[in-house]
């Protein structure tokens, strides 16, 4: 049992991850392409990352009192949720503001998201040491490889089925993400 939850948090991991990847290539390939401006592209990574700063500490609060599972499903909910209405919707022809809104949304609920996920690894495997090793190990493992795949995905989808079909994409992603977590 422990193990099976194991592979399936590592599952939603991945698939959470690849759909951010995904987002995180596509958002500022569509900034770009739509306003030619570094400086634009540069407000959208500041917009990207600047929540982990600010919002990191509490959504390890979060974490720790309210249920894992909640946050990492309203999280990859919300991201989902986001790509497919918001951004699939106004992604070709919408108002910066709206696209740079999706990514400070995106990026808020990542915050929640990561922390939320370190702290339940050790209790998905019961605080045995050596399964938390092993399943820190994993998690390692699978985000060096959602490192490479992610980018890679989101740039040949991006040539093949255009940005809108990348954001469905990975809106479809952190879905898959939320089916595995509910399966828990």
């Amino acid at each position: 049992m422990v193990l099976r939850n194991v592979r399936y948090l590592l599952g939603a991991f991945a698939f959470s991850n690849l759909g951010l990847w995904c987002f995180l290539i596509a958002a500022p390939w569509t900034l770009y392409n739509r306003y030619h401006s570094a400086l634009g592209v540069a407000a959208g990574y500041v917009m990207t990352f600047a929540p982990q700063v600010i919002f990191t500490s509490a959504g390890g609060i979060l974490a720790d009192y309210w249920p894992w599972r909640f946050l990492l499903i309203a999280s990859d909910g919300f991201c989902a949720f986001m790509l497919a209405f918001g951004g699939a919707l106004t992604i070709e022809h919408g108002p910066s503001t709206v696209l740079y809104a999706i990514i400070l949304a995106i990026a808020s609920a990542q915050a929640i998201y990561h922390p939320t996920f370190q702290a339940v690894l050790p209790e998905t495997v019961n605080g045995d040491p050596a399964l938390i090793a092993l399943a820190s190990n994993l998690m390692q493992g699978v985000q060096n490889v959602i490192v490479v795949v992610g980018p890679l995905l989101a740039g040949i989808g991006i040539g093949t089925v255009g940005v809108t079909g990348v954001f469905i994409g990975a809106a479809l992603f952190f879905l898959v993400a939320v089916v595995l977590n509910l399966l828990t």
